[in-house]
């Protein structure tokens, strides 16, 4: 089964590559780059003009930090200890990516009127995880829980991306998805590392209990902030001003190095 699941995933990378490769990017007029600080502050400056964003981007790292990581760490030893091995951690963690793909088709043909709205909601459902892994010993309850947390975060990746997309101003657009992905980066792996003692000192229970109030708590604040609710804001760039750049940039789910 292992040599299988292998082979599966190389067969999936061989025909994302044969989808890839036909692909033609637009042609990009290049001018020359400013330094790395001078862009890192163009980024910060875009943020701080639309403080949803900046919320948002807090709210999601911190999110992966306090309940993403504990899930990660704890979900193949409690899948040993109390779901019977290592067969209920992989059906998991394909059950996520199955809520996912669904996510992402559901997003292809639904358009909130309230997008951040529906994005947040989305987002909190990995708070069911953690408890879910606490509390039941009911297999399905959790792949339930698991599949339903896998929707959530697609629906607020294409909810969050094409608000970017459509807030940021296209020559802008790459610094802005930078300090984003730097955020969850340097957050993650720490949520990953404190894991371990935290569930040593205190115990797996306690542990996945305050990964689950985080879970739906973090989320929630972000409404605190105006504009979080339409993911939009009172700024908006000057359309006379000519765009003398255009970055393409690919951007892919918040939550796919997870």
């Amino acid at each position: 089964p292992v040599r299988a699941a292998f082979l599966a995933a190389l067969g999936a990378f061989a025909l994302s590559l044969c989808v890839l490769v036909p692909l033609r990017e637009p042609v990009v007029v290049r001018t020359p780059r400013a330094s790395a600080w001078r862009e890192i502050a163009e980024g910060v400056r875009e943020v701080w003009r639309r403080s949803w964003i900046g919320t948002v981007i807090v709210v999601t790292a911190l999110q992966s930090m306090f309940t993403i990581a504990p899930a990660q760490v704890l979900l193949p030893v409690l899948a040993r200890e109390s779901f019977g091995g290592d067969a209920f951690y992989g059906t998991s963690l394909a059950l996520l990516s199955v809520g996912g793909l669904t996510g992402g088709v559901f997003s292809m043909l639904w358009k909130p009127r309230r997008p951040g709205l529906a994005a947040i909601a989305g987002l909190t459902a990995y708070g069911l995880v953690p408890p879910a892994l606490c509390f039941s010993q009911v297999p399905w309850i959790v792949y339930a829980c698991f599949a339903l947390a896998g929707f959530g975060i697609e629906v607020f990746s294409v909810q969050w991306v094409v608000s970017l997309q459509r807030e940021v101003p296209a020559e802008r657009l790459a610094r802005v998805v930078s300090l984003d992905w730097i955020a969850a980066s340097a957050l993650t792996p720490l949520g990953l590392i404190l894991t371990g003692p935290a569930e040593a000192a205190l115990g797996s229970a306690p542990v996945l209990l305050m990964a689950g109030f985080a879970g739906v708590a973090l989320p929630l604040t972000a409404f605190m902030t105006s504009g979080t609710t339409y993911f939009r804001s009172k700024y908006r760039p000057n359309p006379t001003k000519a765009r003398k750049r255009v970055e393409v940039v690919s951007i892919a789910s918040h939550y796919d190095h997870q």
